[in-house]
């Protein structure tokens, strides 16, 4: 990453350029877009008032019908205006040319603390410096210190700030706007932002002593030299002059923050998900702190599912942290609230604006929608339900503010619309950004829409817009609305003070949080409450075999076994008080291989239900009913249904999942073996969609994973392992989207045992 003074970039901040009929183009597909653009209502619902021109159809077609005739810089000047003024971090039109990825950030890191009036007085105070070396160490900051307040910010008072530049900043609601603005005061992406007229920012501070000061903060440019030699090739194509830039790379500062409380979260496998116990002989909460949802679903599933079944099960309470969450994939958050409560998941549904538009690529993902009426919102199961059961028993909260976005919000309503969490926020609402995504490039492949000039062959630096195409509807208690500008409300508000700022404490209101949950816990009498398995995960056993499992549960009267609607077993507890260790034994006999849900259900001395997890267990053949043979072979691509509910077909011999891959097809082909010396394993196959393909082999000491992508591939590949006893081969595939193009195919399969 290369770094230099903006007042050095300025002439250099460039477009690609266009054609009128390029523009012209580019501005018809723009409007198309608007008309699909299913937060439309919602924008013109909550904004008009104060943005009385808010509806972006009658702009963009105005832009359509100007673009012949306007400069570049005007063009992209004005579908700037037209998207960010949505307020919507879903819908964004990013510039083309050295405008696209280049980043501007002063010295500083501000952050919003408690005040009287979080809306009318907003506070801020210094909370960081910038963690690149050169940005540091040319800029006057020698005399600013942690928790310095702001007063103005080139003239302006923070409030006035982001009232001048709300419609630029992004931020779909007050709260969310003012995050956003605390970003703008010190960094701005270029490619979806003006660039600002001035070379330095002048901050007026205040030191806790009182003394006022004012400096001025220089603006710096961050960008890639790859972007700009992407752009040279493009200008010397058509002779065009070249631009001038560096290659020198700065370094990062790596700056360790020491929490004043003590307090440290612990890393885990999955970089983003740490873990902690808050005050252990008091308070005794456990926490989950999630950066983002950007991780692998099933990994991330395994690793907090660990979590609450081993270090966290004896807690008081939970606080699962998603300050600053800015989203990712929101899979986890069916999963999450059936890990809280249990039971049955009122999931969300999503709307798409149906229209003559709309039909051309919005049926082919959303098959059941009704192509009926222009305004129409259809509105369709955005997810099916969950496997898992409940792992944790006792009071739960989210940790939140208006900078968690999108997934991370798709996590909050479905845990606050099933009652699993109480709410804390150092916002009085998250971000409000509810709606999926497509870009420019995917609608190309459409007759109403084309793709930004320079994609095909100049992605990195050609620019991209997104489009807002579905809106995710609530369900439970807050059935029919959207967070879309509303974001999730928060419950209770715990912003920090300026003394946890200067100490550097970023868990200092977990104290107030830890203090309610527990009180919760009191009142619900959950305190006592527990409940284990050995084993606690999945579980595979020969058919015939009993399943044992060794349970240890306290804080209940009566311990329930079910399978389906039918009881096996029933259990009295006594003392309810004390923990008892119980060996459950499961008899089942004349049934056939796959998995099977055993329900472990709790009941207190009122005959509520406390406890409500779920024990899967898969049965597989006898050892003595496999047939020994030397090597396993089918080829030849069976023919695909469009059943959703027959995943793999078997057809002859082969293999296929498609084409029509609906309500997030999750799959898998296991093969069972007997010890054996080595292996080889050939196979060719096609996945022609985004999707989880994963081969593995399970034996009797590890899984080891043979392949993992999430990449579209036609491929024949081969492998050898050896197993450790009896063992398996996995092939796992799971298509997120609805797709009536999703495939994926074995073409021929090989399995060999190889003497040594």
């Amino acid at each position: 990453m290369t770094i230099e003074l903006l007042s050095a970039l300025r002439n250099r901040l460039v477009y690609l350029p266009y054609s009128s009929q390029e523009k012209t183009d580019l501005a018809l597909s723009i409007l198309n877009g608007m008309k699909v653009y299913v937060n439309r209502e919602s924008k013109i619902n909550h904004h008009s008032a104060e943005y009385p021109d808010i509806d972006p159809i009658p702009r963009a077609q105005l832009l359509f019908e100007e673009a012949h005739l306007l400069s570049d810089n005007e063009f992209h000047s004005k579908a700037l205006d037209l998207f960010f003024s949505l307020r919507d971090l879903h819908t964004t039109y990013n510039r083309p040319g050295t405008f696209c990825n280049t980043v501007i950030t002063t010295a500083l890191v501000f952050e919003l603390i408690d005040s009287d009036d979080l809306i009318r007085n907003p506070r801020v105070v210094v909370s960081g410096f910038s963690s690149y070396k050169k940005v540091f160490a040319l800029s006057p900051v020698d005399g600013i210190s942690l928790g310095d307040e702001l007063l103005s910010v080139n003239g302006l008072s923070f409030k006035q700030f982001y009232e001048a530049n709300k419609w630029k900043t992004g931020g779909a609601n007050e709260y969310g706007g003012m995050r956003r603005a605390l970003t703008y005061l010190v960094e701005r992406k270029l490619g979806r932002t003006p660039v600002p007229d001035a070379d330095v920012m002048e901050y007026s501070l205040k030191r806790p002593d009182g003394a006022i000061y004012t400096v001025q903060l220089p603006w710096f440019a961050r960008y890639d030299p790859k972007d700009f030699e992407t752009c040279n090739q493009i200008f010397q194509e058509l002779e065009l002059p070249l631009l001038e830039f560096t290659s020198e790379q700065d370094e990062m500062i790596n700056e360790s923050k020491v929490e004043s409380s003590g307090f440290k979260l612990s890393d885990t496998s999955v970089k983003q998900i740490k873990w902690g116990i808050y005050k252990p002989d008091t308070f005794n909460m456990g926490v989950i702190a999630i950066e983002d949802f950007t991780f692998r679903g099933d990994l991330g599933r395994n690793l907090i599912i660990n979590l609450l079944q081993t270090e966290l099960k004896d807690t008081n309470c939970l606080l699962i942290d998603l300050r600053n969450n800015g989203g990712g994939n929101g899979y986890i958050s069916g999963i999450l609230v059936k890990l809280l409560k249990g039971g049955f998941v009122k999931v969300h549904q999503c709307r798409v604006m149906a229209n003559e538009i709309s039909q051309t690529f919005l049926s082919s993902q959303y098959p059941d929608a009704k192509w009926k009426d222009a305004t129409l919102c259809s509105p369709i199961d955005m997810m099916g339900q969950p496997d898992e059961g409940q792992e944790y028993f006792k009071p739960a909260g989210l940790f939140t503010n208006a900078a968690c976005y999108s997934a991370c919000e798709s996590v909050c309503s479905t845990l606050q619309n099933n009652d699993a969490v109480i709410v804390f926020g150092e916002d009085g609402q998250t971000g409000g950004g509810a709606a999926r995504k497509l870009d420019d490039r995917y609608l190309s492949q459409f007759q109403d829409f084309t793709a930004m000039p320079y994609s095909k062959n100049y992605p990195s630096v050609s620019g991209r817009f997104f489009i807002g195409i579905h809106q995710t509807v609530r369900s439970g208690k807050y059935a029919g609305q959207t967070w879309e500008d509303d974001g999730v409300k928060s419950d209770y508000i715990f912003r920090p003070k300026k003394g946890d700022i200067i100490k550097r404490n970023n868990y200092a209101r977990y104290e107030d949080i830890a203090k309610i949950l527990n009180q919760v816990s009191i009142d619900k009498n959950l305190f006592g409450v527990s409940f284990s398995t050995v084993p606690s995960g999945s579980l595979t056993t020969e058919l015939e075999k009993d399943v044992i499992y060794e349970v240890e549960v306290s804080g209940i009267s009566n311990l329930v076994i079910k399978k389906g609607t039918k009881v096996l077993h029933t259990y009295n507890i006594e003392p309810v008080e004390v923990k008892k260790k119980l060996k459950v034994t499961i008899k089942e006999h004349n049934i056939k291989p796959g998995y099977y849900d055993y329900n472990f259900i709790g009941l207190n001395s009122k005959g509520d239900k406390v406890i409500d997890s779920v024990r899967k267990v898969r049965f597989v053949p006898k050892t003595n009913g496999l047939v020994c043979v030397d090597n396993f072979f089918v080829e030849n691509q069976s023919e695909s249904e469009s059943n959703p509910l027959a995943q793999w077909k078997v057809a002859g011999s082969g293999w296929a999942v498609g084409p029509k891959l609906f309500n997030n097809c999750n799959t898998s082909l296991v093969l069972l073996a007997n010890p054996s010396d080595s292996v080889v394993l050939k196979l060719k196959y096609t996945l022609n969609c985004e999707a989880l393909f994963k081969i593995s082999v399970i034996d009797q000491e590890q899984t080891k994973c043979l392949k993992f992508t999430d990449d579209p591939i036609d491929a024949e590949e081969e492998y050898w392992f050896t197993p450790i006893g009896k063992w398996e081969l996995r092939i796992d595939f799971c298509c997120w989207e609805n797709n009536k193009d999703a495939f994926m195919a074995i073409q021929y399969l090989d399995i060999r045992t190889v003497s040594e």
